[in-house]
């Protein structure tokens, strides 16, 4: 069965005309004939009704009409995809971008991108498990800085069965942050740490279950003072709500 077979039967279909469908396939009408007698011969059944006064369809060809068309349709829609993906037209596109750059400069570049290349679609700030990034380098918190949120990630990293390959240490997050920037790695921080760092690094949530961080607060007992009191129930009460 040749796809050219199916579209003269389906032209047929649409015209119920013999004669003039050999005209839009720019066939000779006996040319047109075989290609369906052909075509019915492989399906075993008639596909047309035909005399002298008219053509019609059988109950065979208006069921093979339906299907047809739809198989052509997506063959069509196929052939279109393969030739827009291969112009650069068509596929997913994952951006990362600094926070300064998100308000207008991103999203006008992307507008006007998709008015040229509506069947592209974006991915913005994407979610990600920590085994996409298994293969990665690391930059890490040095542990006598912070031996809680250092045995945080590292935990993190080995329930997810990661073994992380750390090129470099710090003991600050604006450190950490600038070593990403340089491409000695990534790292795994808070997201608030990013998002007022003047660095070009892009902040990506992770997609994994994360464990609870905690956070206290530490009053001295030698400055008991009422407002020092006041201020620590009003900040537990707010860490409390925000859970």
């Amino acid at each position: 069965m040749e796809l050219r077979q199916i579209r003269s039967f389906l032209s047929i279909a649409e015209t119920l005309h013999f004669g003039r469908t050999a005209e839009l396939v720019h066939l000779s009408q006996p040319a047109l004939s075989l290609q369906i007698r052909a075509l019915e011969e492989e399906i075993g059944v008639r596909l047309f009704e035909r005399n002298r006064r008219k053509t019609t369809l059988t109950a065979a060809g208006a069921a093979f009409r339906e299907a047809a068309a739809a198989a052509v349709l997506q063959l069509d829609q196929a052939i279109r995809r393969a030739t827009l993906a291969a112009n650069g037209k068509l596929g997913l596109l994952s951006i990362g971008f600094i926070s300064t750059a998100g308000s207008e400069l991103v999203p006008n570049v992307i507008r006007l991108f998709r008015e040229l290349n509506p069947d592209v679609q974006f991915s913005l700030r994407k979610r990600v498990r920590l085994s996409e990034v298994a293969s990665q380098d690391f930059v890490m918190y040095e542990r006598t800085h912070a031996p809680g949120f250092h045995d945080l990630v590292f935990g993190m990293l080995r329930k997810a069965g990661i073994v992380p390959h750390v090129s470099q240490t710090a003991g600050e997050m604006p450190t950490l942050i600038s070593l990403v920037d340089a491409g000695m790695g990534l790292s795994i921080l808070p997201a608030s740490a990013v998002r007022h760092s003047v660095a070009s690094v892009v902040a990506c949530e992770i997609a994994d279950a994360i464990p609870m961080s905690e956070i206290g607060i530490a009053v001295s007992k030698d400055n008991r003072t009422a407002v020092v009191d006041t201020f620590r129930s009003f900040a537990l009460n707010k860490l409390v709500r925000s859970k």
